[in-house]
């Protein structure tokens, strides 16, 4: 997608516009919420209305914006950045990727309870310990009906259940057979 048709998008799940800088927190709180969510688009230089107003000094615009994700996010996070001009403007282009196998991403300073932030509409909200766990899940990719139910015991199985299934595959059911299938 071309950054003159993001430009005419309004602000949602995968695309946010900031003016400048000035204020570092909602910027990496929109970061780690893309990586986490859907991955998304960040252009500095643009406000709310959508105006260009562009970047004074892009190059320390991008070297300071590099610095802060380095030191402010965790796991470590690698976003394009493009230096554009628009109507004699220059702007900051950040292509987020979702990057499942790789999160939670989280704020450091915050940690990982207090920092995990994900895409909810246009805003970034502080993920739930439940999304923080799917998260979580998603980096082992491991899904949620795979995952070990360790207060279960063998009697708590549906045997009738299993031996159909192992008979459908030609198999039958034995204790050490359940023993190796992966849990």
């Amino acid at each position: 997608m071309l950054v003159t048709e993001l430009l005419n998008m309004p602000e949602g799940k995968t695309l946010e516009f900031k003016r400048d800088l000035s204020s570092i927190k909602p910027i990496l709180k929109a970061i780690v919420a893309f990586a986490n969510t859907a991955g998304g688009s960040l252009i500095l230089g643009v406000d709310d209305d959508k105006n260009i107003t562009g970047i004074g000094d892009p190059l320390a615009a991008e070297e300071k914006l590099t610095s802060l994700i380095a030191d402010h996010i965790a796991p470590a996070l690698l976003p394009t950045i493009k230096i554009l001009t628009i109507e004699n403007k220059t702007i900051l282009w950040l292509e987020v990727p979702y990057l499942a196998t790789m999160g939670p991403f989280y704020l450091k300073q915050e940690g990982i309870e207090k920092g995990t932030m994900i895409r909810l509409g246009s805003s970034s909200r502080l993920a739930t310990p439940e999304m923080i766990q799917e998260l979580q899940r998603n980096r082992r990719a491991q899904s949620f009906d795979a995952a070990p139910c360790l207060q279960a015991s063998y009697d708590d199985l549906d045997h009738a259940l299993i031996k159909e299934t192992f008979a459908n595959v030609g198999q039958t059911l034995s204790k050490s057979k359940l023993k190796t299938l992966k849990y």
